[in-house]
């Protein structure tokens, strides 16, 4: 289940959006939008928040990404961006689609 919370030791005590690499793009989307909800309600038109995307499992705990969330006429924008935060399209693997791969 994706998530934000906070994770301290990337960029010092940060909010992340954690995911462990089986959710879909649609999930992710979803806990961005609750997200948005939750902080962003009185956001000004045309700005836009980055988070670090993390992936966490039994093994390790590391950067894939960045999801990026935006107010653009009262409506939230998501775009998922590799580590460069660079635009990635809508294919969906979670580690490879933050990674690059479907550059």
């Amino acid at each position: 289940m994706a998530k934000f919370q906070q994770i301290k030791g990337f960029e010092g005590l940060s909010v992340v959006l954690v995911v462990t690499g089986r959710e879909s793009l649609s999930e992710l989307n979803e806990a961005a939008l609750n997200y948005a909800d939750e902080t962003m309600a009185n956001s000004a038109n045309h700005v836009a928040s980055q988070w670090p995307v993390i992936e966490k499992n039994e093994i390790r705990t590391e950067q894939i990404g960045w999801i990026e969330i935006g107010v653009v006429d009262t409506e939230y924008t998501i775009s998922h961006l590799n580590l460069d935060r660079k635009p990635l399209d809508s294919s969906w693997n979670a580690r490879e689609f933050y990674l690059g791969k479907y550059e």
